[in-house]
């Protein structure tokens, strides 16, 4: 009987430990290079991997937030996006259709999103990224992505002499088209690092 007793209170400590574990891998370095680092982790219950990027832009943080709002711009520096388009916008929320190239020979797909800057006592802000899914509904022979969330987080770092912002870029997403996670997973963390050096470029010559 103690021998049962001992083996159901292990089990009982060994789901409980479980089920409050971290749903998500750690992050792995994957690329660290112009001041820019690149992570990436597989994701609880998705063959496909997530990024999060980060890196310090001389420059203010209202400035990003008012490149991150000119959403006709995307094209010109969010890296591969074929087109964006403003749906409606507010002071703090925007709603905007981004078709994002993919490679050949798939077809490029779209995904409608929600974005809500939320500014914080620490004058910090961060923006939500909430993809509306609109499950197989085409538009103009494509199809929307699978799912789409992330963020950006803007922190204003503290400089005597210059205005420094620290930006870090997390993101998850997947196809509505079955492309192999061994052509998608090794390449993703050039979305976020060619996106942050057109960025950085962007803002030094204004």
């Amino acid at each position: 009987m103690k021998f049962i007793s001992f083996i159901f209170t292990f089990c009982i400590l060994f789901m409980t430990k479980h089920s409050y574990a971290d749903p998500t891998s750690s992050w792995n370095v994957v690329k660290k290079s112009d001041g820019i680092q690149i992570e990436t982790r597989k994701e609880t219950g998705s063959e496909y991997h997530s990024f999060r990027a980060s890196m310090t832009l001389e420059t203010n943080l209202e400035n990003i937030v008012t490149e991150l709002k000119k959403v006709d711009q995307y094209p010109d520096w969010f890296a591969f996006t074929k087109s964006a388009f403003l749906i409606q916008q507010s002071k703090n929320e925007q709603t905007v259709l981004i078709e994002s190239n993919f490679p050949w020979p798939y077809q490029n797909e779209y995904m409608e999103y929600h974005m809500v800057f939320l500014r914080e006592s620490d004058g910090s802000v961060h923006l939500n990224l909430e993809g509306i899914s609109k499950s197989n509904d085409s538009k103009q022979g494509l199809y929307p992505l699978k799912k789409a969330k992330g963020y950006i987080k803007l922190f204003p770092l503290p400089s005597e002499t210059k205005k420094e912002t620290k930006i870090v870029y997390l993101f998850h997403s997947e196809p509505r088209q079955k492309i192999p996670t061994w052509l998608i997973n090794p390449m993703i963390h050039e979305m976020p690092f060619q996106t942050f050096l057109a960025l950085r470029k962007r803002l030094s010559s204004k």
